[in-house]
């Protein structure tokens, strides 16, 4: 699906998730008690493992890789990740990498506060994989939305990534609005609906998810949804 944007009066409509979902772009780092929270650090690490997807980890268990990561302090962690495109020895066990995370629960809904977090990595000094899973609206600082806002920009590591207009709606009781993505790496740009990925300055970048939750009846609760990954082919 490649929905087109609205030119004014009722935005196209779509059904939730159909056609918009044609990427992954998943990552997670974990501890041994789950998801790694509240939380931001840099640290220099080491792959001790490469395996199978996690216990713990909300990506897809099809494809999700999960590295056991050492630092020289003791501490521990995995960092399970599914990213569309992404080769399937891109890091291998032994390697050396720089690891910077920043996590956080962000927004209330009746399942819960949702968990968002970003990671860098970087071997040699260059950034070579950028992951963020979670509430768009924990990054945008934004509350329940009450009819479609514009999500401000926002910046992790390389690859900027601004709202670039409303593609289409998914309407009932509570609803969902789309948004094409405009990424901006370095001097380099294009836009991205979600379910798509490109070659922007050096990275792929991947979109899978971006939308607001809409509530027009005051009965709704959620929060929008920002999920994408950019690694250097």
């Amino acid at each position: 699906m490649n929905p087109v944007m609205s030119t004014g009066g009722a935005l196209p409509s779509c059904s939730p998730d159909a056609g918009l979902d044609n990427a992954v772009a998943c990552g997670y780092l974990v501890e041994a008690g789950g998801i790694t929270l509240n939380t931001n650090f840099t640290a220099d690490v080491t792959v001790t493992a490469v395996a199978g997807v996690g216990s713990a980890n909300p990506c897809p268990a099809n494809g999700t890789k999960s590295l056991s990561l050492a630092a020289a302090d003791g501490r521990t962690w995995n960092l399970d990740f599914n990213v569309t495109g992404l080769p399937a020895n891109f890091i291998r066990t032994g390697d050396t990498l720089g690891l910077t995370v920043a996590s956080w629960v962000g927004g209330n809904t009746i399942w819960g506060a949702p968990v968002s977090q970003s990671v860098v990595v970087t071997r040699g000094g260059k950034t070579i994989l950028i992951t963020w899973t979670g509430s768009a609206s924990a990054i945008w600082g934004l509350a329940l939305q009450s009819g479609g806002g514009a999500p401000a920009p926002v910046t992790i590591d390389a690859v900027s990534l601004a709202n670039d207009g409303i593609i289409c709606a998914f309407t009932d009781i509570c609803g969902t609005w789309y948004h094409r993505a405009l990424i901006t790496v370095g001097t380099s740009s294009t836009t991205l609906d979600p379910g798509q990925s490109a070659s922007v300055g050096g990275l792929q970048v991947v979109l899978e998810t971006f939308e607001d939750a809409v509530d027009t009846s005051g009965m709704c609760d959620g929060l929008g949804e920002l999920t994408f990954a950019a690694f250097a082919p």
